[in-house]
């Protein structure tokens, strides 16, 4: 990797509009849909020296993201758990920039496409315990360099979950088990020989 000295902060302009709805006191729900215009976005181009191509870190153009996100918190008392709340959040984007190096639109190198979230917790006072889980799941993640692609899973479809107590002098005690499906991370890398617009 080398240095760029005509490198400069990206800029972007960001349009953003929110619904939001409550039902009762504790429920609620909200979209957000967010649109962004980036003029000389971050990313990777190719430099040369002395016969071979190294990343060297610069704008690599304009490009544009759209992202919706979907928020939602329920009490779960209608379901019979009383103290029991479920939260949700949900996301989503599109990016799209032209390669310097192919000239075709890709994605961006980093944000994963998708991603979501479940968290649940309930509460027993009378018992002074608390347990709960959590569930999460995201995309792969991407990355165009110079000779190279990468494609990232890092396994995160994971679980987990807890018991609180307080019963122990008054201090609180958690017990956990995390990632119940494993914590897997694959990890995918493809090389060029020389420039990937060569490929």
């Amino acid at each position: 990797m080398v240095g760029n000295p005509d490198y400069v902060p990206q800029r972007y302009w960001i349009a953003e509009a929110e619904w939001e709805r409550r039902f009762g006191d504790d429920a609620s729900i909200s979209l957000t849909a967010r649109y962004s215009d980036v003029q000389d976005l971050d990313g990777w181009l190719a430099a040369e020296r002395n016969g071979s191509v190294f990343d060297t870190p610069g704008n690599i153009g304009d490009a544009s993201r759209l992202d919706l996100l979907l928020s939602a918190t329920t009490p779960l008392d209608a379901m019979g758990l009383s103290n029991a709340v479920l939260d949700i959040d949900l996301s989503w984007n599109d990016t799209e920039v032209t390669d310097p190096l192919t000239g075709e639109t890709r994605r961006w190198s980093g944000p994963r496409e998708w991603g979501g979230q479940m968290d649940f917790r309930q509460d027993l006072p009378v018992r002074q315990v608390a347990w709960g889980w959590d569930f999460s799941a995201y995309a792969d993640s991407e990355a165009f360099r110079a000779r190279e692609y990468r494609a990232v899973d890092s396994g995160e479809r994971s679980l987990n979950a807890f018991v609180e107590t307080t019963r122990l002098a008054g201090v609180t005690s958690r017990l956990g088990v995390r990632h119940m499906f494993g914590n897997i991370h694959n990890r995918e890398r493809v090389f060029f020989t020389g420039s990937r617009a060569m490929a």
